[in-house]
């Protein structure tokens, strides 16, 4: 179907993993993916979406759309152009489709969050977007980690990507096991401070919160647990038992 579409304009439809992680949420297929009920229902709706004029431009934009988008993990699902017409983009987890089989192993991933600091003590949170896993929640700044990346370079890209700023990392205070659906999640929480003298003003989206004001806005289960371990970081702190070097362990 790819080389057919690509190469010589046939519209023919394709199924690829990418392909099939996207028509599941759209359409919401329950079940097993690979089993030969749903393979037909993907490649039955696989073939009426795609269209008599440039099938290859459509499935490769289907593909890409799973690739950079409809992600396994953490699908942006507010920069979604289907997002509308999205059975499992509407849902509180996406995630869920397409259903792995029973027994199907769970997948390891990294989520690292920047405990961004200021001089008044607050920490900087950031909400999610309305739409997608863990939506209208949150959070400290965070991540998903990348193939090849350290936890240290994923919680600087954090600073740029979530906050636009540039941060320095102090200490790591969390390691956080915590699963969701079939994502075994490991979270590192490092303590970071702005590296740019200009302050950084609440946004929509963003707010500086005292320690105390933490309990008070909703989080996802790991962040609650990250929440915690900075509280406890903060007693051992007042008490004088953190040692101020950097710190990976």
């Amino acid at each position: 179907g790819a080389i057919l579409s690509i190469a010589y304009q046939v519209p023919r439809p394709l199924v690829d993993a990418n392909v099939i992680r996207v028509l599941s949420r759209l359409f919401g297929v329950m079940g097993n993916p690979k089993s030969s009920a749903n393979q037909e229902i993907l490649w039955g709706l696989a073939e009426q979406l795609v269209p008599q004029t440039n099938p290859g431009d459509f499935n490769q934009g289907l593909m890409e759309l799973g690739a950079l988008v409809c992600e396994p993990v953490e699908p942006h699902c507010d920069t979604c152009p289907l997002l509308s017409f999205c059975v499992a983009g509407n849902s509180p987890d996406p995630t869920t489709l397409p259903e792995l089989p029973p027994g199907k192993a769970s997948i390891a991933v990294t989520h690292v969050s920047a405990l961004i600091r200021n001089e008044a003590g607050q920490f900087l949170l950031f909400q999610r977007p309305l739409q997608g896993l863990w939506g209208g929640l949150w959070e400290f700044p965070r991540v998903v980690g990348r193939a090849g990346e350290t936890p240290q370079e994923a919680g600087l890209r954090a600073g740029q990507e979530v906050v636009g700023r540039t941060l320095e990392l102090t200490k790591q205070i969390a390691k956080i096991k915590h699963s969701v659906t079939h994502h075994r999640i490991t979270l590192y929480g490092f303590l970071a401070t702005l590296a740019e003298e200009t302050p950084l003003e609440e946004v929509d989206n963003l707010r500086w919160v005292y320690p105390y004001e933490l309990e008070e806005y909703a989080l996802s289960a790991p962040q609650v647990l990250l929440r915690n371990a900075v509280q406890a970081f903060l007693v051992e702190e007042k008490r004088g038992a953190v040692q101020p070097t950097l710190d990976w362990g």
